[in-house]
């Protein structure tokens, strides 16, 4: 059964202290459906190459596609520049057990894919 609405919110509690503070998180979503590698990449280099006010946090859905790619492409371009990237994966718990990303830190919110897209 999918969750309400307050679990839904209790959820969301718990992934934003979980998440780094004082920084600009910026969310990566997509899928594989109408996904452009090469356009990933250049979005993912242009943004680990700018100059900001506050560190970035990069915040994916976890899954394959525009959110894989992207935070593949954020890390090595940071890692060139000698700098640590700050990468965070969502996926809902009955994902445990799967492989997990090499970049980033996976956090495990919602049941399932439906109540982690809530």
């Amino acid at each position: 059964a999918m969750l309400d609405e307050q679990q839904i919110n209790r959820e969301i509690a718990q992934a934003d202290a979980e998440l780094p503070r004082a920084c600009f998180r910026l969310g990566v979503l997509g899928d594989t459906s109408d996904f452009k590698p090469q356009i990933t990449r250049k979005l993912a280099e242009l943004v680990a190459a700018g100059k900001y006010a506050v560190p970035v946090a990069v915040v994916t859905g976890g899954t394959s596609g525009v959110p894989e790619h992207f935070a593949d492409a954020y890390a090595a371009a940071l890692r060139l520049r000698g700098l640590t990237p700050s990468v965070w994966h969502v996926l809902p718990r009955d994902c445990r057990g799967a492989p997990e990303s090499n970049n980033g830190t996976t956090l495990y919110h919602g049941d399932t894919m439906a109540d982690r897209r809530a």
